[in-house]
């Protein structure tokens, strides 16, 4: 099935009424109904319909916490209110719903809005995994959790002229912006998938790559089962991942002070999906071996990461205000408790400013395996 957009959807199902399997991704505007063929009313919400996808489960998920079953819905549908393109994702794993929902939604908004200066705070990352990587000329590469698209570009200048890089992200704004920056005639192009279930081609790919793309699946064992299948006998995998958060002031400064003003967010276990998810040696380790790969190494980097990429303290700010999980404790705060967050972060960041810059340390893994 193709995932359609809003008008798609109203020509699918004229009387607003859906196929039992269908997940609906993002709302942005106004008040919206659908119900499904079973008749249970999927979801009321105030947002303009932007994405919908098929799932592998015979329920629908319901992928935002303002959606509930049977909740009364008011009268209407305005067709011409409605925002979106037409975009076309695979079957997705349901357990992913949650994380699809927020990076084509908030989360995808703010790493566009921030998307040169987290280029360039990355950019030391970037090199260290293309370094161990070494993509060569000719290889097939997949980039997975490819976001704007700077490590697909990166990888396929590499394996120029005969090879080809396949970037794959389930946002849909920040491919958008990747096909935007892709220069002409490179070998590269962008899939809206989930890797968890993407129907790769099968023993192709000499090479998987990721910058921090790989801790948001709710099923990593299944998802690294899936990705082995695109790739050839002694295929080489590379992956960067953050270590534990107290080794990374960087994102855990920020959190600390925003939760001076606002609630904490929802305790999650180390191994629910997110950025630290993978922190742990042993579990990743666990994780590669039982999906069938060997030769796994870990190398531990510690760096220093400028906040303001050289542009002074007011950058640091936004930064740490658009991206990680102070970002996410923030979202949907009242302004007054923003502003008294983003003082204390201003008054913190201050401390560890050095002229323009403002450094704190970062501590990743880069993990490493062949497809045995």
């Amino acid at each position: 099935m193709t995932c359609l957009a809003p008008t798609g959807l109203h020509r699918m199902a004229p009387n607003n009424v859906l196929p039992d399997a269908v997940a609906i991704i993002v709302l942005v505007e106004p008040l919206l109904k659908f119900r499904l063929a079973s008749g249970d009313l999927l979801f009321k919400g105030t947002g303009a319909l932007q994405h919908a996808c098929p799932t592998d489960s015979t329920a629908p998920r319901i992928a935002h916490t303002s959606w509930t079953r049977n909740q009364d819905a008011l009268p209407g549908f305005c067709t011409d209110r409605l925002l979106g393109n037409l975009m076309s994702l695979p079957a997705t794993n349901d357990q992913n719903a949650e994380q699809i929902a927020y990076w084509n939604g908030p989360g995808g908004r703010r790493w566009l809005d921030l998307q040169h200066r987290q280029d360039a705070l990355l950019a030391p990352i970037s090199r260290i995994l293309l370094d161990r990587a070494a993509p060569r000329a000719g290889e097939i590469v997949l980039d997975i959790g490819c976001g704007c698209g700077a490590t697909s570009i990166a990888l396929a200048l590499r394996v120029v002229p005969y090879g080809h890089v396949l970037g794959i992200d389930v946002s849909a704004p920040m491919l958008e912006r990747a096909r935007q920056r892709r220069p002409q005639g490179l070998p590269v192009e962008f899939a809206l998938a989930d890797a968890t279930v993407y129907g790769f081609a099968p023993g192709q790919a000499d090479l998987l790559c990721s910058r921090f793309g790989v801790m948001f699946f709710a099923d990593p064992a299944r998802s690294f089962s899936n990705m082995r299948r695109g790739l050839r006998s002694g295929a080489r995998i590379v992956f960067a991942c953050w270590r534990e958060p107290r080794e990374n002031p960087w994102l855990l400064l920020p959190l600390q002070e925003a939760y001076r003003h606002v609630p904490r967010l929802p305790e999650v276990g180390p191994e629910d999906p997110g950025p630290f998810s993978f922190a742990s040696e042993r579990r990743v380790r666990g994780l590669l071996e039982q999906a069938g790969f060997g030769a796994i190494k870990f190398e531990a980097f510690d760096l220093s990461l400028d906040l303001a990429d050289g542009l002074g303290l007011e950058a640091a700010v936004d930064t740490a205000l658009g991206i990680g999980p102070a970002s996410r404790a923030l979202d949907d705060q009242p302004p007054a408790l923003r502003a008294a967050a983003a003082e204390s972060i201003r008054a913190a960041l201050a401390r560890h400013q050095i002229g323009d810059t403002v450094p704190l340390p970062g501590a990743l893994w880069v993990v490493s395996a062949t497809n045995a």
